[in-house]
């Protein structure tokens, strides 16, 4: 069964099944989700807080691709978003001991819409890419006039 690919809209052909139905797009080779297999906001958000996001040393090693890359790369003074922030908003809290200030946006913890009207000179997201419906990487930095500079294990690098 085809299905159409949300990011390019391009026919997807079935990929792969356990759980879920997965398509892949023979266009741009996003991996999706059918969507009848998607869940609503409700469960999603219920499947959210389990989340343990207590702030302790292993939390920090575990962002620290991230908030290393971010503290080479970008002044103290650069604008910052984190892009589902969560409640702990851990890397927001890890730059904010080096001088650091930026955005928490998160669609469950910190809803500010206004927030996403806004232009940045970083984004930042952890543990959020894998629950993007639409993630192709060549895919959004072509959209966006962007250069897929590194993509390697956790880290995804784009700069402009």
């Amino acid at each position: 069964m085809n299905k159409t690919c949300r990011l390019c809209g391009s026919s997807a052909d079935f990929f792969h099944q356990n759980t879920q139905k997965y398509y892949r797009c023979s266009e741009c080779d996003a991996i999706f989700t059918a969507q009848e297999d998607l869940v609503d906001q409700d469960a999603e958000k219920e499947r959210y807080e389990l989340h343990d996001t207590e702030i302790d040393e292993g939390y920090k090693k575990f962002v620290y691709p991230i908030t290393s890359n971010i503290l080479t790369d970008f002044p103290s003074t650069a604008k910052g978003l984190d892009f589902g922030s969560g409640r702990s908003e851990i890397i927001s809290k890890v730059l904010l001991e080096s001088g650091y200030e930026m955005q928490n946006f998160d669609p469950f913890f910190a809803n500010k819409p206004e927030l996403l009207t806004q232009q940045y000179d970083y984004i930042s997201s952890c543990e959020v890419i894998e629950h993007f419906y639409e993630p192709t990487f060549e895919t959004i930095a072509k959209e966006f006039g962007l250069t897929l500079e590194r993509c390697e294990k956790r880290l995804i690098i784009f700069s402009n």
